[in-house]
């Protein structure tokens, strides 16, 4: 086995090992800014903006990217045959195909919004195609590729060591298995910035509603609640309740995801002391008036589970524990069987 494939080998069962651990234990919250991530066709090519036109090291959303092999001058084009389709270029391809960053489905990954409107997605085995929403078959864990800080792999959250890179023999970006992608000459990405998204007014003004409507309810002077969230007004707190579910549940699905990116903080931003009012609310009063949990937040759940909280953890790490070991032993035994194949 050459250096190179030696090399190549190495990276991708060490990532996808880390991945798999990491998947299953962690939750890292991407950054982000108080913007809707809402749906838009439109940026500005301001090439004063930080990182425009380069080869990027990180990723933010709202940046408009274009997507590009790590060994070859060509970018992902149009998908035919449930493949992305390699557009040559020369020199830097700021004429290739956009796609805006946006905030996917799991903390931390990322939506590839294209210009037709709809995500980058994975749905089985080798094929890309895309989606009106964003969902686990729509976001990607984005990591970089060894120690090159702009050469990345994207890993679909929908599907287990699923990744997006360039075929180089396929002539094609494609999503491959890890044991596909030992066998197949493939490539890394990487991401060339040409400017930076927009968000539409009107989605923002309807995020900025929901969050002005809640806080009016529940925080201030004049609110249902007192400043320490408490009320003798329960009525009043059930239906103020079910008519911001309401609005919640209108709010497109990548709003949604913001909000659910953000912390509970009293002393934060407008979005920020809403959710941390939002879980101390429904802590207090969510049982006795049969309130729904329709921000789905973990902070909830942690305190309602408490009493259960021992088993569950020591359920939850045994299983842990056994799936982490059979996936690690698993990529160890297949890295050693390709040792021993290539140093024949």
């Amino acid at each position: 086995m050459n250096k190179t494939n030696a090399t190549r080998i190495t990276s991708i069962l060490l990532a996808a090992s880390l991945i798999f651990t990491a998947g299953i234990c962690l939750s890292v919250s991407a950054k982000s800014a108080f913007e809707v991530e809402a749906k838009q066709q439109t940026y500005s090519a301001d090439t004063t903006a930080d990182n425009t036109n380069t080869y990027l090291t990180s990723l933010t959303h709202n940046d408009v990217v274009v997507i590009t092999s790590s060994e070859k001058n060509v970018s992902f084009g149009d998908i035919k045959n449930k493949q992305g389709q390699e557009v040559p270029f020369s020199g830097n391809p700021v004429d290739g195909r956009k796609f805006v960053v946006k905030a996917g489905s799991k903390a931390g990954s990322f939506a590839f919004l294209t210009t037709d409107g709809d995500y980058l997605a994975w749905n089985y085995g080798n094929t890309i195609t895309t989606s009106t929403e964003i969902n686990s078959n729509s976001s990607w864990d984005v990591s970089r590729w060894d120690n090159d800080k702009t050469h990345f792999f994207m890993a679909n959250t929908a599907g287990i060591f699923r990744y997006l890179v360039n075929g180089i023999s396929d002539n094609a970006f494609a999503t491959y298995g890890v044991l596909s992608m030992i066998f197949t000459d493939t490539a890394p990405l990487r991401f060339f910035k040409v400017g930076v998204a927009s968000a539409g007014a009107a989605e923002t003004t309807t995020l900025q509603n929901f969050t002005d409507e809640f806080n009016s309810n529940f925080i201030g002077t004049g609110s249902i609640c007192d400043p320490n969230g408490s009320t003798t007004n329960t009525q009043s707190v059930l239906e103020q309740w079910t008519l911001l579910e309401q609005q919640y549940n209108s709010l497109d699905s990548a709003s949604k995801v913001f909000v659910a990116e953000q912390n509970p903080d009293a002393n934060g931003s407008d979005i920020e002391k809403m959710i941390a009012q939002y879980v101390y609310i429904y802590n207090k009063y969510g049982k006795s008036l049969g309130l729904n949990n329709f921000m789905a937040r973990d902070e909830i759940v942690k305190n309602i589970a408490d009493t259960n909280k021992n088993n569950n953890l020591a359920t939850n790490a045994g299983a842990i524990g056994v799936v982490a070991l059979i996936g690690g032993l698993t990529i160890i035994l297949a890295y050693v069987s390709l040792r021993k194949k290539y140093s024949k």
